[in-house]
């Protein structure tokens, strides 16, 4: 028997599937997917969490076998899920929770969370119910590459000679200082909690919507990718560098990044690790040389958007669910 399934966002923020409205491109896929198990399966969602789109309808209390959580909500700031009675922005969540407890506790279905970071859930997050039984990751299906197929459909803008970053601090400070302090080009910043930690020669714009800090991100020349320490020791790999291959911004990757080398060889060009490697290079080799051996790291399949992305997805969803059968 096919499943009936919920698809909602642990968040106070509503996802979507217009990538103009996504908060980034691994939301943006982890939506579209959801919203695709419609093709196979019956399909519900809680309208002030995802607006019911293609073949998902509007839940009104139906039976659910399954339910598919978007993602796991957290401040990037403090590291912490927070959901606080009283404050507006948060009213949303208690009350997409109101209906996910019901739905738990009713029908105990199988919980499949969708997932796009290394914190995969938190305990604030029960909120909505009992943790995931099952996690899908971008780690095992190859969702990061999503970035590398929407930027390269963006169009290709001149170029600047300019270093742009985008991402919240988490605990990336120092190794992000220590790493891009020599570089000298104008280097401008987007995302939270930078500007406390950086000098003047940042230009820090603080938290900026995706669809607007991509465009900056088109027109520069340089990029720096790095994890936190959690994200090095899980080997975890995110969007962000497959963002900056399709918008055609040379990457510089550090040391301890991908350190499974699934993506990234080990003795890769671009890997950095001391503070003059990033303005070294751009002085040996220059952007176009660079770009050269960046684009060598490109699979094409990852612009397919059925092929790489729906239909593995699908047939792994089948896979779990015929096993939860047996």
């Amino acid at each position: 028997m096919d499943p009936k399934i919920l698809i909602f966002s642990p968040s106070s923020r509503k996802v979507w599937i217009d990538i103009h409205k996504a908060l980034n491109p691994s939301y943006f896929i982890i939506a579209y997917l959801a919203a695709r198990l419609g093709d196979r399966y019956e399909v519900y969602t809680i309208d002030k969490s995802f607006s019911p789109v293609g073949k998902v309808k509007h839940y009104t209390g139906q039976p659910v076998d399954c339910v598919v959580s978007i993602g796991a909500s957290y401040n990037p700031a403090t590291l912490k899920a927070e959901f606080n009675k009283g404050f507006a922005p948060h009213d949303r969540a208690f009350e997409i929770a109101y209906i996910t407890q019901r739905v738990f506790n009713k029908y105990k279905p199988l919980h499949v969370n969708l997932c796009v970071d290394v914190r995969k859930w938190f305990d604030e997050l029960n909120l909505f119910g009992p943790p995931p039984d099952i996690y899908i990751t971008e780690q095992e299906m190859g969702w990061q590459a999503v970035g590398y197929m929407v930027n390269s459909r963006l169009g290709h803008p001149p170029k600047r000679d300019t270093f742009f970053f985008s991402g919240g601090v988490k605990s990336r400070q120092d190794r992000f200082k220590y790493l891009t302090q020599g570089i000298k080009l104008p280097k401008i910043i987007h995302g939270g909690g930078w500007s406390k930690h950086l000098d003047s020669t940042y230009a820090c714009a603080g938290f900026t919507p995706w669809v607007d800090s991509v465009s900056e991100m088109l027109k520069a020349k340089y990029s720096l990718t790095l994890h936190e320490e959690l994200g090095n020791q899980q080997g975890w790999v995110t969007a962000k560098l497959f963002e900056n291959f399709g918008a055609r911004v040379v990457t510089f990757v550090d040391a301890e990044y991908d350190r499974f080398n699934m993506y990234v060889p080990e003795d890769y060009l671009l890997r950095v690790d001391h503070a003059p490697d990033c303005q070294n290079l751009i002085n040996l080799y220059g952007y176009d040389r660079l770009l050269m051996k960046q684009n060598a790291l490109i699979n094409p399949k990852w612009a397919d958007l059925d092929g790489f992305y729906v239909i593995p997805f699908l047939n792994k969803f089948q896979q779990i669910w015929d096993a939860q059968r047996k």
